[in-house]
């Protein structure tokens, strides 16, 4: 192929896959592990509460934190967990709300007695007990300047920087807070770090007139500058959190695991106050990023659901077009009807897109080994190599699903 010719060839092969429609698939993704067939029920306990001193409650009223700020992210945490592991079939969740002190942010404690954790799952009807062992937060805020300056004649642009960055003190817990203007308060550090920088660029317009006089009077009235500011503001917060799942049946911690998660928020506004109202609140942020956490760790010890893509064909006459508008009300059944014959068309192109949506029908119905030889009969017979890569996906799925039936087998369902 000339060279020339391909990314003619690309613009046509993207142009001709985004006409194609597509649906959304729900699939039961597995977990890192199996967990033992004897756990069903899961009770949910929070040991990361540091041991509060007088000195800690002091800082949380200057800072502004407010003193149980920890405590309820790590219950936000908990409650991601949850969440996560009732949306799968295989666990029931118990939340006990019970606090005590554990690592709190100096790491994992040593593990819970058996006798405690026994205790726990015989008041929880509990088959075994996730902790929520260690929990550490950091949050910081920083703000960068951006002001242009514009005249008639003389165009002046000048972008300083300056960069404030918010760090929380060293235990990454308790974010000092700045009061701006009466707004929200802003995130501020016993270390902060400013860094100005300024660069000037002036480009001067040539105008050529045969009258003088009305080139002086047009520079003259050029002296007066226009000047525009905006703030912009990143908002970056993180969490680092410690779990062990205990069996009390098998005395085994079955997982001790350390989760991280972190979300920036980033907003523009010609004041320093208003960019400040558009950003969440430290104990907002925090919140995010802990219940976010507690779900990703759900995923690890849960099947979880997780929505793919398929798209399929369309175009390729009256029936073809018959069919699509049947998918679109979820009747894939009636629409296989009619695809089935059509994928015995002496059009050999017709007869291959025919197949595809075969192999698309039966993947929505859960038939995973008969969209598999629907996808290879499209490649194998009429050449349609889409076939090819969708058969080979399709082989990773059904392994897939072979570990999550392995993994579901607790839960009865």
């Amino acid at each position: 192929m000339k060279p020339y010719l391909l990314p003619i060839v690309l613009c046509v092969l993207l142009l001709n896959s985004a006409c194609n429609p597509s649906t959304r698939i729900q699939v039961l993704q597995p977990a890192a592990f199996a967990v033992p067939e004897h756990i069903k029920t899961v009770a949910t306990i929070n040991r990361s509460v540091p041991r509060e001193t007088l000195g800690s409650i002091v800082e949380g009223a200057l800072t502004g934190e407010g003193i149980y700020q920890d405590r309820d992210g790590a219950m936000r945490a908990l409650t991601g967990l949850t969440e996560a592991l009732t949306r799968t079939p295989r666990f029931s969740v118990k939340s006990s709300g019970i606090e005590f002190e554990g690592g709190g942010i100096h790491g994992m404690p040593s593990p819970i007695a058996w006798q405690e954790i026994e205790r726990l799952c015989t008041t929880y009807n509990a088959d075994a007990v996730a902790a929520l062992e260690m929990y550490d937060t950091d949050i910081r805020t920083d703000f960068i300047t951006h002001e242009k300056k514009n005249t008639p004649k003389t165009t002046t642009t000048t972008a300083t920087t300056n960069t404030t960055t918010t760090n929380n003190n060293s235990s990454g817990t308790r974010p000092n807070t700045q009061t701006t203007g009466g707004t929200r308060p802003n995130t501020a550090s016993s270390s902060t770090t400013t860094t100005n920088t300024s660069s000037t660029t002036n480009s001067s317009n040539n105008t050529n007139s045969t009258n003088k006089n009305d080139t002086n009077q047009s520079d003259r009235g050029s002296t007066t500058a226009s000047s525009t500011i905006e703030y912009e503001a990143t908002m970056y917060s993180s969490v680092k959190m410690g779990w062990r799942l205990y069996d009390p049946k098998n005395r085994r911690i079955i997982d001790e695991f350390t989760v991280s998660e972190d979300k920036k928020w980033n907003e523009r506004a010609a004041t320093k106050d208003a960019v400040l109202r558009e950003l969440p609140t430290p104990r907002e942020a925090v919140n995010v990023v802990s219940q976010n956490a507690g779900a990703k760790y759900g995923s690890r010890i849960a099947p979880t659901w997780a929505s793919v893509e398929r798209d399929y064909y369309k175009k390729g006459g009256d029936q073809m077009e018959r069919a699509y508008r049947l998918t679109r009300t979820a009747k894939w059944k009636e629409a296989a009807a009619i695809w089935q014959p059509l994928t015995k068309s002496p059009d050999q192109k017709l007869a291959s897109m025919a197949c595809y949506n075969m192999a698309i029908a039966c993947e929505v119905e859960g038939q995973l080994q008969s969209a598999r030889e629907w996808a290879m009969q499209a490649y194998e017979q009429h050449n349609n190599k889409r076939g090819r890569t969708y058969a080979n996906l399709l082989s990773q799925r059904i392994e897939t699903q072979r570990r999550v039936n392995e993994q579901m087998k607790g839960s009865g369902r």
